[in-house]
């Protein structure tokens, strides 16, 4: 996983939560659904931020609706080790077997312009009440926000797809 610039450097490190969510008619086989990847610290504003950090979860599904997803908070951490989540987004996992780059636009909430001063001089962005949001009201309350661009995360991923030909998927093999 690596961002690219937008979310600053300069003596900054990043670390990014993720969360594979899925349908209910998904079942996890093997792996972990959610982590943390090491803090990284960026030379300059203009570098990238490269985390290498493993994902990986096997599934069992009796329905294609609720395609997994991966959910990413980017937090920043200060010199003093001090932790502030900047940026959330999500990215949809490729129904297709192959190699894959999802690319995970992230965004934060937008606050008074008081709150922005105060961000700006001080540190520490508008949060969010509850991640519920994030979750299971996604799809409801989320067009409600008012928010700001923060970054692109993108995630290298790896899709294999076994039994996709007896489950009748035309596009799968297995």
């Amino acid at each position: 996983m690596f961002v690219t610039p937008g979310f600053g450097g300069g003596g900054t490190g990043y670390t990014c939560k993720w969360f594979i969510d899925s349908g209910r008619k998904w079942e996890l086989l093997e792996g972990y659904l959610g982590g943390q990847t090491q803090t990284e610290y960026p030379w300059a504003d203009d570098d990238m931020t490269l985390w290498a950090h493993p994902i990986d979860v096997h599934f069992k599904h009796s329905s294609m609706q609720g395609w997994p997803r991966i959910l990413v908070q980017v937090w920043s951490v200060d010199s003093y080790g001090r932790s502030d989540l900047i940026a959330n987004g999500f990215g949809h996992i490729p129904a297709a077997a192959g190699s894959f780059e999802i690319q995970c636009p992230t965004w934060r909430p937008s606050g008074s312009e008081s709150d922005e001063w105060r961000a700006f001089f001080l540190g520490g962005v508008p949060q969010l009440l509850t991640d519920e949001v994030l979750f299971n009201q996604a799809w409801d309350d989320r067009s409600k926000l008012v928010t700001v661009p923060s970054g692109v995360v993108h995630v290298q991923v790896d899709v294999l797809l076994r039994y996709a030909k007896e489950q009748d998927l035309a596009w799968g093999s297995s």
